[in-house]
């Protein structure tokens, strides 16, 4: 394919013979030619096309776990963000467990934030029954 495209190929052979068919299999040479580069490119546009559906399609759910984790990472940033904690209602996070490499720290690790997370929120329930 290169060597067509350097009009380097080899068609001698063509005329051996009393070439009477040598129109023919110019012919055919040309026609072949272009479909080989028109079929290459097709399969190069399908690959590229694949891969850019894959990534549209999970690109959505990458960007929530994103998030989640800048939220957790974070989360001792709270009572700046937050000074009024109190009014939070629902904090929901989730994670897929077989997305996740580490699945077992990354699941102990989310355990420990959770039991941080409710000894917060009793401690934040009790002093608002004490206040009122």
């Amino acid at each position: 394919m290169i060597e067509i495209l350097l009009n380097d190929s080899q068609t001698d052979s063509f005329d051996i013979g009393n070439a009477s068919m040598k129109g023919y299999l110019y012919c055919l040479y040309v026609i072949s030619s272009l479909l080989i580069v028109i079929l290459m490119l097709n399969m190069l546009i399908a690959i590229m096309g694949a891969t850019f559906s894959q990534r549209k399609e999970f690109g959505k759910q990458i960007t929530i776990k994103d998030h989640l984790g800048y939220v957790m990472d974070n989360w001792y940033q709270l009572d700046d963000s937050f000074p009024q904690r109190n009014k939070i209602k629902y904090i929901i996070t989730a994670y897929s467990a077989d997305e996740i490499t580490g699945e077992k720290q990354m699941l102990q690790q989310l355990q420990e934030d959770l039991k941080e997370l409710k000894r917060v929120i009793n401690t934040e329930a009790k002093n608002n029954t004490h206040d009122h």
